[in-house]
């Protein structure tokens, strides 16, 4: 009789216990649409109307207005942009995406995705030639320069270039290239899809 009471003691204790005891349903934040974002550069469009944000885990271009902040669209492109520039009358945005070597061109005047451009291996960056007749992409790994036809995508050739090879800048007498690795040759001029002089004034 005893041993019964003190089992059914227990019991009523441990139920008890239990009761106290039982934790409250966890709540989960709502994911933040913007905490991956990771936006990597901005571009201002030349008449100051449009900020372009580049966001590389988003893996997005996000169009805003400088003075609100309001955004204007947000345009899908490929998985880790990692450079953009405009064409030389800013109708166009040109987009590299280093995990699927490719480059994205946009129009900025339906902010759409126009074409998807093969490139060289993880392009890290691109401008136009002044003329707007080509792209040129540089290759990260690739350690070499692809040079594309600026209206159809076709790739025209590829240019050796220093390890890493990253920076890219328009210059007036050719295109600047930078490349990554401090250990690697100077940055070089391009013109016409072929090497130059490092030093424009000896051209």
């Amino acid at each position: 009789m005893k041993r019964r009471l003190a089992i059914a003691a227990f019991a009523a204790t441990a139920v008890s216990f239990a009761a106290i005891w039982q934790p409250a349903a966890a709540t989960i934040p709502a994911p933040d649409p913007d905490t991956y974002a990771s936006p990597l550069e901005l571009l201002l469009s030349p008449d100051g109307s449009r900020l372009y944000v580049l966001c590389q885990e988003a893996a997005e271009v996000r169009v805003l207005n400088p003075q609100t902040g309001h955004e204007i669209a947000t345009i899908p492109v490929g998985r880790q942009p990692r450079g953009f520039s405009f064409s030389p009358d800013a109708t166009h945005l040109f987009v590299v995406n280093s995990w699927d070597d490719s480059v994205s061109v946009i129009d900025t005047r339906t902010t759409k995705v126009q074409a998807t451009w093969h490139a060289g291996f993880e392009p890290s960056s691109v401008v136009e030639d002044h003329a707007g007749k080509a792209l040129f992409i540089a290759d990260r790994i690739g350690n070499n320069i692809t040079v594309l036809d600026a209206a159809t995508g076709e790739e025209r050739q590829t240019l050796e270039a220093g390890r890493g090879a990253q920076g890219r800048a328009g210059h007036p007498r050719g295109v600047r290239q930078a490349p990554r690795d401090p250990g690697s040759a100077a940055p070089g001029a391009l013109r016409g899809g072929q090497e130059g002089p490092r030093d424009p004034s000896t051209a």
